[in-house]
Formats: C-alpha cells, sequence, structure tokens
C-alpha cells in the first residue's frame, strides 16, 4: 500500500443498517486504487453498526461517530471536515462500488481542463423490475444541469441521473461549497444546482458506457437523508428557482415534485403544480405528458412500461 496523505478520502454516512454499511465497505476497500482513507460517519448512537465495522481490520478504516442526528448533509460535512484527501467520493450504505471506480474516475479528474470538475460514472440501478444503466444519456453540449437532471425526453426515469454514489469531487470545492446541514432531503440535489452556477465548475462523466456502481433503489427502503413530501419540495424549488432555466423549473415542478404529489393523492397538488410550472417556467409537451400519466396510470402498470422500455431499449438485465 502507498504510503503519505490519501489521495482520494470515501465518506459514507450511516445510521442503524450494519449489514448493508459492511457491503458499502467491503467494496471500496476492494478498490484498484489502494491509495486512499474511507471515513465511514455514523450519525448517532449505533452499537450494532460500531460492532459490524470493527471486525475490518485494514487501517484506512476511519470510523467518525456524531453524539446526535445530523442527517445526511451534516454527516457528509463532516467526513469531508475531517477528510485528509485532495479528491472526495460519497457513497450511501445502501449502494456499492465495482472495483475500478475510483480508479477510473480519478484519471478522468486528473485530464480535465477545468479548476472543479464533478466527475459521475454510469450507475446500475437495481429495483425489484431489475436492473437498468442509468443514465441513459450523458448531458449535451451547453445543456444545464438542471435541464439534464429534471428534464425529459421520455415517459421514464432514468434519462438524466447523477446520484451521489457516482460522484467524485475536489475536497476544496465541498469545504468551500458544504451541504446545507438544514435540509434533511434533497441535500445532493440542492448542492450541485447551487455549486454549477459558478462556472470554474462543470459535470463530466467518466468515458465508459459500463456502469461502476450499483445504486439500490428498492421501494420501502428507508434512507438517512428521509422522504419530503410534494409541498416541501415545492417550497424547495421555489427557494432555488434562481439557479434553474424556466424548463428546468417546469421540469423540476411536474416531473420531481409531481411525481411525489401523485404517490401521495394531493389533489391539491394535482392543480397547483401544473399552474405554478406555467407562471413560472417553460413547460414542455412531454413534462405535461408525464405529469398526466403520474395522475391516470397506476404505479405498478408505470414501473411494468419502465421494465418493457428497458428491456427493448437494452438496458434492463436480470
Amino acid at each position: 500500500m502507498e504510503t503519505g496523505e490519501p489521495e482520494i478520502s470515501v465518506v459514507i454516512p450511516t445510521l442503524h443498517r450494519p449489514r448493508l454499511v459492511s457491503d458499502a465497505v467491503a467494496s471500496v476497500l476492494t478498490q484498484t486504487v489502494s491509495n486512499l482513507e474511507l471515513l465511514v460517519v455514523v450519525d448517532g448512537p449505533d452499537p450494532p453498526t460500531h460492532a459490524a465495522l470493527a471486525s475490518f481490520t485494514d487501517p484506512r478504516l476511519r470510523v467518525l461517530s456524531l453524539t446526535g442526528h445530523e442527517g445526511a448533509a451534516g454527516a457528509r460535512n463532516h467526513g469531508v471536515n475531517n477528510a485528509r484527501g485532495r479528491w472526495i467520493a460519497f457513497l450511501d450504505d445502501d449502494d456499492t462500488w465495482s472495483p475500478k471506480k475510483l480508479e477510473m474516475q480519478l484519471q478522468t479528474a486528473r485530464a480535465a481542463t477545468i479548476p472543479y470538475p464533478i466527475v459521475a460514472c454510469r450507475t446500475l440501478a437495481r429495483s425489484h423490475q431489475g436492473e437498468h444503466r442509468w443514465p441513459r444519456r450523458y448531458p449535451t453540449a451547453g445543456e444545464s444541469i438542471g435541464e439534464y437532471l429534471f428534464c425529459r425526453r421520455s415517459f421514464f426515469f432514468g434519462e438524466g441521473a447523477i446520484p451521489i454514489s457516482a460522484w467524485f469531487v475536489a475536497r476544496e470545492l465541498l469545504l468551500l461549497h458544504p451541504f446545507d446541514s438544514k435540509l434533511r432531503a434533497m441535500e445532493d440535489l440542492d448542492w450541485i444546482l447551487r455549486v454549477t452556477q459558478d462556472p470554474s465548475v462543470q459535470v463530466s462523466f467518466v468515458p465508459t458506457h459500463e456502469p461502476l456502481a450499483v445504486w439500490n433503489m428498492e421501494a420501502g427502503r428507508k434512507r438517512l437523508s428521509g422522504t419530503t413530501g410534494w409541498e416541501a419540495k415545492l417550497a424547495w424549488a421555489k427557494a432555488r428557482r434562481a439557479w434553474l432555466t424556466p424548463r428546468a423549473y417546469a421540469g423540476l415542478l411536474l416531473n420531481h415534485v409531481g411525481q411525489t404529489a401523485a404517490r401521495q393523492g394531493s389533489w391539491r397538488g394535482l392543480f397547483k403544480l401544473p399552474i405554478e410550472a406555467w407562471r413560472g417556467g417553460q413547460p414542455s409537451v412531454q413534462e405535461l405528458a408525464n405529469y398526466c400519466g403520474y395522475w391516470l396510470v397506476p404505479e405498478r402498470l408505470a414501473r411494468r412500461l419502465a421494465g418493457w422500455f428497458a428491456r427493448r431499449h437494452g438496458q434492463l438485465h436480470r
């Protein structure tokens, strides 16, 4: 193993999931890049997780314990503040990586010509339907990150996606712009929209079509970041309106917030969201069609259609 300061620091926030976080830790410690450190931030009292992590003898693993529950944003900030590496990679405690993930992202980051690259990778999004290769496309030249994430060209999710387990970021950028610790959900979207307002920051992808991370999306699985109702998401979107183009704002409301409102069966949201999308943004025909689909198509049928679409386009593997 290489000596001296680590080049990469990996941060995993966790709480009450000893088996899952053990799998995540194992996928980090088997990376082809050895000059790294792994900081697992336990977000509150959790003896079973500490016991599970004690079974690892690799000296690159450091366990940081928080006395109170700070949420995913606070836990990640704590990890960044204690990290020693030049680069930071985040991993959710229920996700895993392929062995060459960090090696390929480090190569891409070193070749970047901008001061602060955010290097992402394709993921294997795993759900009860199977395993999807997401994102289905990469951002086009001049496309804002908001439009990439929220504006769709099809009816199905996964076209544009950058889960936090796929990030590789300069620690300096995270120190300049920490996560908003007041947020208990959507802190990753909040951060990436905020920092990409700076022209010295740009999102790029590892030049391979192979997924380098597994993004677990099982329905009903609780995450450290928690869940948020549609009204809270709408309030968040309105407060971040300046970071979004009119198209991105409408896409965020109709796709992201709209899907949540439909799942919650809020008739108030049914009418309020398209009105706000017209008032503050520029909704496309595709976004309006998607929005209608959330309310008219039963979720189980929508999932079957998504699986059919993925198989037809070579995105689904069982």
